[in-house]
C-alpha cells in the first residue's frame, strides 16, 4: 500500500505563499528606499519562483472528492491501455509499454493518488492480462529541500548586496549619481532675480552667539527650518538675521554656481562690519548650488566652513535637498 501523503495540505502550502508575498513587499519596499534594484529584482523572483512550485505541488496533491482520471498522469490519449503488455515500476516512475512499442512513464508521488491512479490502470488493463504492480512506498521527494536551498541563496545574495552598499555608503562613498537631484544653474540673471536684500544683514537684530544669515530671498523661510534642526540636535541659540546680498563676484560663469570661499569671506565681512571681533558662529544658507576651490573635482558641495580665532563662518546648500531630515543633516554637519 502507499504510504500517506508526506507533503503538506493545501492550506498550509497557501498560509506559505501569503507569508512569501507579504516578504516580498517588505523586501521590495526596503529596496526601493535603498535604490538597490539588485535585491528588489531577486525578490521578485523569489517570490515568482515560491507561488510556482506552490501551485505546482497543489495540483500534484489535489485528489478532489473522487477518483482522479487517468489523463491526470499525463497518459496520452491515443497510448492504447488495451494493448497493454507490461508495466513495470524503476524507481519513482511506473513504465507502461503497449504492443505497437509505445511507452509512457508516470511519475509516482508517494502519496495516496497512487493507489488510486493504479486502481484505474488495472480497471482499464483487465482485458490484457498485464498486472499492474502496487505503487511502492516512496520517501518524499527532495526537490522541495534543493528549491529551498536555491531561494536563500537568492535571498542571501540580496542582502549580501544591500550590505556591501551600506558598507560602502559607511566607508565614505557618496550616494549614487542617480539618487542625487539636480539643481538649476546659477546664472547672473536668476542671482539677480533671487538675490538677498542687505549689506549689512546683522543690522537691527539681537545680539546673539550664533546666527543663520538667509543667502537669497527664498532661504529666508528655510532659515526657521535649520533653527527647529539645530535645537532638534541641541544645537540651539541661533538668531536669524536678514537676507544678505551677495555681490556677483561669488558667481563663477563656467560652473554656474556660487564660490563658498567668497560666500564666506563676504559673510565675515558683514559680521566684522557690525560686532567686529566678537566671538561668533555665522552659517549661511542658500539655495543656490555651491562649488569649493579646493575641492576642483566635486560636481558640488553641500557646506563649507572656515575658522578663525574665535569665530566659525559656514555656508550649507539647501539646492539638491529640501526634505525635514535633509535639514536635520545639513544642521549636524553645519553645528561641527
Amino acid at each position: 500500500m502507499a504510504t500517506p501523503n508526506p507533503l503538506r495540505s493545501s492550506s498550509v502550502r497557501v498560509a506559505r505563499a501569503v507569508a512569501a508575498v507579504v516578504l516580498a513587499v517588505i523586501l521590495v519596499s526596503g529596496a526601493a528606499q535603498t535604490g538597490n534594484w539588485l535585491l528588489a529584482a531577486t525578490a521578485i523572483a523569489v517570490l515568482l519562483g515560491h507561488l510556482g512550485l506552490t501551485a505546482r505541488a497543489i495540483r500534484r496533491d489535489r485528489d478532489g472528492t473522487g477518483s482522479p482520471r487517468v489523463r491526470a498522469a499525463r497518459i496520452p490519449r491515443r497510448f492504447p491501455l488495451s494493448q497493454l503488455v507490461s508495466a513495470e515500476v524503476f524507481g519513482r516512475r511506473l513504465v507502461l509499454r503497449a504492443v505497437d512499442g509505445k511507452t509512457v512513464r508516470i511519475r509516482l508521488t508517494g502519496g495516496p493518488a497512487d493507489a488510486d491512479l493504479v486502481a484505474h490502470l488495472r480497471e482499464a488493463a483487465s482485458t490484457t492480462g498485464v498486472v499492474i504492480p502496487d505503487p511502492p512506498e516512496l520517501a518524499p521527494a527532495r526537490w522541495p529541500r534543493a528549491a529551498l536551498v536555491v531561494v536563500l541563496a537568492c535571498v542571501g545574495v540580496g542582502f549580501g548586496a544591500l550590505i556591501v552598499q551600506e558598507l560602502g555608503s559607511a566607508a565614505g562613498a557618496g550616494p549614487r549619481a542617480s539618487s542625487i537631484p539636480s539643481a538649476p544653474a546659477v546664472t547672473p540673471r536668476l542671482l539677480a532675480a533671487r538675490n538677498g536684500m542687505f549689506t549689512n544683514p546683522f543690522s537691527h537684530v539681537p545680539t546673539c552667539r550664533a546666527y543663520v544669515v538667509p543667502l537669497d530671498a527664498d532661504s529666508v523661510s528655510d532659515a526657521g527650518m535649520l533653527i527647529g534642526a539645530l535645537d532638534h540636535i541641541g544645537a540651539g541659540g541661533y538668531c536669524v538675521t536678514h537676507s544678505l546680498k551677495v555681490g556677483s563676484d561669488a558667481l563663477d560663469p563656467a560652473r554656474r554656481q556660487l564660490n563658498t570661499h567668497t560666500l564666506i569671506d563676504e559673510l565675515r565681512a558683514a559680521y566684522i562690519r557690525a560686532h567686529g571681533s566678537t566671538p561668533v558662529r555665522v552659517i549661511g544658507l542658500t539655495r543656490f548650488d555651491l562649488y569649493s576651490p579646493t575641492a576642483p573635482g566635486e560636481a558640488f558641495v553641500t557646506i563649507d566652513t572656515a575658522t578663525y580665532p574665535g569665530q566659525t563662518f559656514a555656508v550649507g546648500s539647501t539646492a539638491r535637498w529640501h526634505r525635514q531630515q535633509d535639514y536635520v543633516s545639513l544642521a549636524e554637519a553645519l553645528a561641527g
